[in-house]
């Protein structure tokens, strides 16, 4: 029954339904980089040799990211329909097309058509940790780069130099980490092997040598930007630090739970050591063993050399762990299941493929927007200052101002605790954001004339940061609006101090002056005003108020006397 075509049917289907919450996606994360604000799909007409001899995305070379061949993608989308839905299924049409891939890699591999390919199929199309490269439009370079990386190892197996060099080819401009695509070649030729490959092997390394020398001569003088430790861990560490981001690879692999869109790495030198002796220790005796478990040893050596590129260990990358690096990692385990017998085996496969569904579309609704994501990793890392930090930007965007306040009072507290480097880094911006946003919440209460509070809400910026212009100066207006003019005297006194040419200014101040009996001061602010802003006349007329005032005052004291 398993060799109906209804079953291979049913799989992309129930693939499609899966991933439907992100149909109603918005472009989240760094979509803005690389899609939304990218200058190459913004201009009139797309330049595809620009395409091809600039970064990816034009504005942030410092990246040092080359995938021409998904901008092109992207550029068919926004011609299509430019609209997020579009970009998305477009992305599930591309993860289906990976898996349709795999079923040909597994045939092509020996593996018959039943229910255990089948099923090793689905736990790769199913499995939760795709989401992030599925439900992110800018995590289509690894559904592309696994796409091509998958046909060129088809057409290795069948000895075809000139198939297998292109789609390699096609892979490396999707995405770098494809380097790797000879060294899975390498695995699959040690478990079955095969004569007078020499043509297909010097394909490869021609085209690695060609593709390594153009990106040379594109980033010439680059200097790539160091995200991922932020310069607080020498390379020695960093590369400990590596091995134990790999055993947590493995570890949401086997058990996918608490995923996020950004893991919090901490720098612990002796779990990190521990890591790297322990998956040390599991792949020489997968190798001692390999003649009783070779299926083992080949998805465990696949899944860790299909991530040798992003893992930190060869070269320093702008990330330290990311999910969707385990994207085409996770065909190992594939690999694995498809030659998986026992009894009990078919039962089991079928429990853990249903909760791999459920985990899946679960995780697909936090992918709808930049707040439902960022407010899932603050959850999963609440100890980390990014993710509140970015949920609060998040709120922001949503004009949430009061949710965006909490978030950044949030992302600040935790950041206190941080390394001396990170807070020089991060504090600044998201200080900056903070106030903004108090900023704008408190103008929404005096705009409601709730003074009182509004004042209240002047001050308590005015406490965290005493010199900032705008708030001393809404607060000066509050005070007018409360008719508190002796306090607003003072505070706008030093605002006229530092801005002695604004104009409404120095109006404001002779106001509050005049209110509190200084009638002359009042009037010298208000003849200053005049001479900066002679336009206005309502400074004029203020001024022959005060001094028709200041004339009848007079009168009345020379009768006085």
């Amino acid at each position: 029954m398993l060799r109906s075509k209804l079953w291979w049917f049913v799989l992309p289907v129930l693939t499609v339904l899966l991933f439907s919450p992100v149909y109603r996606a918005t472009f989240v994360y760094d979509d803005s980089d690389f899609v939304v604000e990218n200058p190459l799909l913004n201009a009139p007409h797309l330049d595809v040799v620009a395409v091809f001899t600039t970064s990816y995305p034009p504005q942030h070379p410092e990246q040092k990211l080359y995938r021409p061949l998904v901008i092109l993608s992207y550029a068919l989308d926004k011609a299509v329909t430019g609209k997020p839905a579009g970009f998305h299924v477009t992305n599930v049409l591309w993860h289906l097309a990976v898996a349709t891939m795999l079923v040909l890699l597994l045939r092509q591999l020996g593996t018959p058509a039943t229910g255990a390919l089948l099923a090793a199929v689905a736990f790769f199309a199913w499995h939760p940790l795709t989401t992030e490269s599925v439900a992110w439009v800018a995590g289509r370079a690894e559904l592309m780069a696994a796409f091509f990386v998958l046909a060129s190892l088809i057409a290795f197996i069948r000895n075809r130099p000139v198939l297998a060099g292109l789609a390699f080819a096609a892979a490396l401009l999707c995405k770098e980490s494809a380097i790797m695509t000879p060294a899975l070649a390498v695995l699959l030729a040690w478990r079955w092997p095969a004569k007078r490959r020499w043509q297909l092997w010097a394909g490869y390394a021609g085209i690695a040598l060609a593709y390594l020398a153009w990106r040379q001569y594109l980033f010439a003088g680059v200097r790539l930007e160091q995200v991922a430790f932020n310069g607080f861990a020498d390379a020695w560490t960093q590369r400990l630090v590596a091995g134990k981001v790999l055993l947590r690879y493995l570890g949401l692999a086997f058990v996918p739970y608490r995923q996020s869109v950004f893991h919090d790495v901490q720098v612990e030198t002796f779990r990190s050591a521990l890591a790297v002796v322990l998956l040390a220790g599991v792949t020489m005796w997968l190798w001692w063993r390999r003649d009783r478990y070779p299926n083992l040893v080949l998805g465990w050596a696949w899944f860790f050399v299909a991530l040798l590129p992003v893992s930190n260990l060869i070269l320093p990358i702008g990330s330290v762990m990311a999910e969707r690096f385990t994207y085409l990692p996770l065909i190992g385990m594939s690999l694995v299941l498809a030659g998986m017998r026992g009894r009990w085996w078919p039962v089991i496969l079928a429990l853990v493929l249903i909760h791999h569904a459920g985990k899946t579309w679960a995780r697909c609704w936090d992918w709808q927007t930049d707040r439902k994501l960022w407010s899932s990793a603050a959850q999963v890392e609440p100890a980390s200052f990014l993710p509140p930090a970015q949920l609060g930007f998040a709120a922001l965007a949503e004009n949430d101002r009061p949710a965006a306040v909490a978030a950044f009072d949030r992302a600040l507290e935790l950041l206190a605790t941080q390394p001396v480097k990170l807070r020089e880094k991060f504090e600044p911006r998201i200080r900056i954001a903070q106030t903004g946003a108090e900023l704008e919440l408190v103008y929404s209460l005096a705009r409601q004339h709730r003074l009182a509070e509004a004042q209240a809400g002047y001050l308590k910026i005015l406490r965290r940061h005493p010199g900032d212009v705008w708030a001393r100066r809404a607060l000066a207006d509050c005070q007018l609006e409360r008719r508190d003019f002796a306090a607003a005297a003072v505070g706008l006194t030093e605002l006229v101090r530092e801005f002695p040419s604004d104009a409404r200014l120095r109006a404001k101040f002779g106001s509050a002056l005049s209110q509190t009996g200084r009638i002359a001061e009042a009037c010298q602010q208000l003849e200053r005003a005049v001479e900066l802003d002679p336009g206005t006349a309502m400074y004029r007329q203020h001024l022959a108020v005060l001094r028709e005032h200041q004339a009848h005052v007079d009168v009345e004291q020379r009768r006085g006397e």
